[in-house]
């Protein structure tokens, strides 16, 4: 895993030379083990090129990066795990090779298929920059699921892009406060992508491309994480069963994802999905090391029930005990780029910390819940998606219904009319704000709907709005998993310089997924139905009959705890200038949590706020 970025501007405004390693020194975490940079010249216009490397494939330093290869030169962050594949197809048809790595791999696809046919081949989570001598074009790439992430920012005769956010603010380049963004993050606990916090700074979507050339700038799609493709109606009948089908996918994504030229650990959290990811890769390896997070607050810890696990496997175990004061809350903020405040945050850096320490690579169940419908969310759409189609029977009841002055019979006909708003109102997490609330933060009024966000994401990845259960399938991986969950994990491993491969978040195995049904994902309203059969011969009845636990620190307590002083300091204190505030409603919000009530995600993500704004613009 590494940090890319590069720079195009006219010499005449902009020393490329002189900017490129202060705009990619943010990118030193996620790639401590070598820095390259590569300028030169592309028609009028200068470049630079950077990136720092986490040596995972190929440890030579002829794997070392940017790498040239004759019109093309890439700087390139991820894991492509099919890489042995294409390279031996690639061999086949008469490619040589001077590198085991997958760099190459990618650089030699370039060479031989159009860029569209080359990205759509890799399997992997990546983040690409390339430029072409040649045709004087710079392309930016992101995987399908945007695991990786990969922000730009263009003006006129300039571009530039960065692993990190925080590279842009050495353009000395005037950016505007995206409200609309903040005010969803206040919601949320992110922003929803591809917006950002600046109005002109961008993420690459997922699955896209953007070719920049002579001033112009062009966002395509390569692939479409949602689309059926002709070979997964293959995978789908190729199986008996669900729960057959999941095994065999799921154990050849673990086994790829083992593939690297340093030692792969695996986080084992006591759950089923981080249970099931070691039952399987005790397969392909032995004395696997596995990790377990556990806090002094036994709420928190699984440490016994992964023990058992391990004990089952024989793996080579490691506890790990995190405290509070075990983080400087303000660098961590920082190193997340922009404002984040899912406060899950803590942990996962905390044990990323730690793992690191031991080696440089670990699986995680991450993608359990979204692919196999994990929380009550999807109960919920099953529900209103069953109602909705008994409602289509009788449709001549419409008419009727709008006249009945009765508010549970208003909300089946709008049910039945408009489900994408059922969609998207079962997608808002309520774990931050309150929409009403987000008014009352903010005294400056501006339009802001997040139920009009939601719906949005839902008919950017559906074809057809009208199947509630879909909409909040697809349309939560487009949000939650997309803005949040894939956020925290890059972030909070990358500050630690450790490598997190995700398997359930395999392109093959999501192929299969997507096609299945309701009644095969979820009978008879059973959460995580396949991956419950599908661990029955591989976990003990202690895992499987746990209740789900999140992970997740006691943030009630330690918002007027060990954040208190900090709090009234930056907050209540200092405050900031650049959003209008009503600070009266966060006092009393204050108020509220010291005397007892519970508002401390809403007041972290006021806090995380505070310090960013106060470190950012201060740089």
């Amino acid at each position: 895993m590494c940090g890319i970025a590069g720079i195009i501007e006219s010499p005449d405004i902009l020393n490329v030379d002189n900017i490129i390693d202060e705009f990619s020194k943010f990118n030193m975490y996620r790639g401590p083990d070598y820095y390259g940079r590569k300028t030169g010249d592309l028609g009028i216009l200068k470049y630079g090129i950077s990136h720092h490397r986490l040596s995972i494939i190929d440890l030579n330093e002829s794997a070392n990066q940017p790498m040239v290869c004759n019109d093309w030169e890439i700087v390139f962050n991820g894991e492509i795990y099919n890489y042995k594949e294409l390279k031996n197809s690639l061999i086949n048809a008469g490619v040589e090779f001077s590198t085991n790595s997958d760099t190459e791999v990618i650089l030699k696809l370039l060479e031989n298929f159009p860029i569209k046919e080359a990205l759509s081949q890799l399997n992997g989570m990546f983040a690409i920059g390339l430029i072409n001598k040649k045709t004087y074009e710079v392309i930016v790439a992101r995987d399908r699921w945007g695991k990786k992430p990969i922000y730009y920012y263009h003006n006129q005769n300039h571009f530039s892009f960065s692993s990190d956010f925080r590279s842009f603010s050495k353009l000395e380049k005037k950016f505007t406060l995206n409200k609309k963004g903040i005010k969803y993050y206040f919601c949320e606990l992110s922003f929803p992508q591809p917006e950002t916090i600046f109005n002109e700074i961008s993420q690459v979507k997922p699955g896209c491309y953007i070719v920049y050339k002579n001033g112009k700038l062009i966002q395509s799609q390569y692939i479409d994480l949602f689309k059926n493709e002709k070979e997964d109606t293959i995978i789908k009948n190729n199986f008996s069963s669900p729960a057959e089908a999941v095994k065999g996918l799921l154990s050849d994504a673990i086994k790829t994802r083992l593939e690297a030229d340093v030692p792969v650990g695996s986080f084992l959290s006591g759950g089923i999905d981080s249970g099931i990811i070691v039952a399987l890769s005790a397969k392909y390896t032995q004395n696997l090391n596995t990790y377990t997070v556990g806090f002094d607050n036994t709420e928190f810890d699984e440490r016994p029930y992964a023990n058992i696990l391990a004990k089952k496997y024989n793996t080579n175990h490691h506890e790990l005990l995190l405290k509070s004061n075990d983080i400087d809350i303000e660098k961590l903020i920082m190193e997340f780029g922009e404002p984040f405040a899912d406060s899950s945050m803590i942990p996962s850096y905390l044990i990323s910390k730690k793992v690191s320490e031991h080696q440089k690579v670990v699986l995680s169940g991450d993608g359990g819940d979204e692919l196999f419908c994990g929380n009550q969310t999807f109960s919920q759409a099953y529900k209103f998606d069953n109602l909705k189609k008994k409602l289509d029977r009788y449709r001549f009841l419409n008419s009727i219904l709008d006249k009945i002055p009765n508010d549970k019979v208003n909300k089946l006909a709008l049910l039945q009319k408009k489900p994408i708003y059922f969609s998207g109102r079962e997608l808002y997490r309520n774990i931050g704000f309150q929409e009403n609330e987000v008014h009352k933060l903010f005294n400056e009024g501006s339009e802001f709907s997040i139920q009009d966000i939601f719906e949005l994401k839902i008919r950017e990845c559906c074809d057809n709005d009208s199947e509630v259960f879909k909409n909040i399938y697809f349309g939560g991986i487009r949000t939650r998993l997309l803005n949040d969950y894939l956020v925290k994990i890059d972030r909070a491993s990358m500050y630690a310089s450790l490598e997190i491969r995700s398997p359930f978040l395999d392109d093959h195995l999501f192929n299969y997924v997507k096609q299945l049904d309701k009644k095969d994902l979820m009978p008879n309203y059973r959460l995580k139905s396949i991956l419950k059969d599908l661990a029955s011969d591989l976990l003990p009845e202690e895992i499987l009959n746990k209740p789900k636990t999140g992970f997740a620190i006691p943030i009630d307590e330690w918002i007027v705890g060990k954040w208190r002083t900090i709090f009234e300091e930056v907050v209540l204190e200092k405050k900031q200038n650049i959003i209008d505030f009503n600070y009266d409603f966060i006092n009393n919000l204050w108020k509220k949590q010291l005397s007892g009530e519970k508002h401390g995600h809403k007041l972290y993500s006021i806090l995380v706020f505070h310090i960013w704004t106060s470190n950012f613009f201060s740089n």
